[in-house]
């Protein structure tokens, strides 16, 4: 198989750059295969039942997921909530050498975590809105280590990406879409409540980024705490659905979760 794949890229004349990273990929992900099984190279997985295949799911996402201190706490609010998160709103997605995960000025609609690899995130700072080079002085780069994650505030917003993340090496990362997050979060009040209050400091936040200059897809270094008075009022009494909490500073940063 390699030897047709060698043989495809030659007939079809691409660029020599291009076939090695191809080849490399392929390569890498070949090994990554022989080191873990796919589902679908185990045929008795068929025959499990619904919650076992949920908890078997869990536990392999959950480690990653759960180096983050907000999905710590939804785990242990509720662990059958946790299970959903990772079996319906998780995808798994490899990226070879030099991929674009996601790139500034696209509309987000998840959050990613680095399961294997490393890659590196390239923030927008020039006013013209175009991603600076890596020889720009203005560049501001942050390097992302398997655990780490970036653009958080897909889920508790419409948020438009303010910088480019590219694989540096051959990665993977675990990808948590908003919609579906949403999804499970409202239907169990176990965990409803503290992603309220969560989504209230997060938002607070992201506009008092916005204010100063400072929006980016990363982690913020600081969070901002708000009172419990705050936060309970915030709180529709009315709905189980999450509401826009803070104040626009930017028209992309409208309501994901409208009452």
């Amino acid at each position: 198989q390699t030897a047709m794949l060698r043989k495809y890229l030659h007939r079809r004349f691409i660029s020599s750059a291009l076939a090695m990273r191809i080849m490399s990929f392929v390569e890498w992900k070949r090994h990554a295969e022989v080191r873990e099984l796919k589902d679908s190279d185990v045929v008795l997985l068929n025959s499990l039942s619904e919650q076992l295949r949920i908890e078997m799911t869990q536990e392999i996402c959950q480690p990653t997921i759960c180096r983050h201190p907000f999905f710590r706490k939804y785990s242990s609010s509720s662990n059958v909530a946790m299970g959903r998160v990772c079996t319906q709103a998780v995808r798994r997605h490899p990226f070879s050498v030099g991929d674009v995960v996601f790139d500034a000025g696209v509309h987000a609609d998840s959050m990613f975590f680095l399961h294997l690899g490393h890659m590196l995130y390239n923030r927008v700072t020039d006013p013209s809105g175009l991603a600076l080079g890596e020889d720009s002085p203005e560049a501001s780069f942050s390097s992302l280590s398997v655990g780490d994650w970036c653009a958080e505030a897909t889920l508790w917003t419409t948020w438009v990406h303010v910088g480019t993340l590219r694989a540096q090496g051959n990665s993977e990362v675990l990808a948590v879409d908003a919609a579906r997050f949403l999804e499970v979060t409202i239907k169990d009040h176990n965990v409803l409540q503290s992603a309220v209050k969560y989504s209230a400091k997060i938002v607070q936040a992201l506009n008092d980024q916005a204010e100063m200059g400072e929006l980016s897809d990363m982690p913020m270094e600081r969070p901002v705490h708000i009172s419990e008075a705050r936060l309970m009022a915030n709180l529709d009494s009315g709905s189980s659905r999450l509401r826009w909490f803070g104040r626009s500073i930017r028209p992309s940063m409208r309501a994901l979760f409208s009452s």
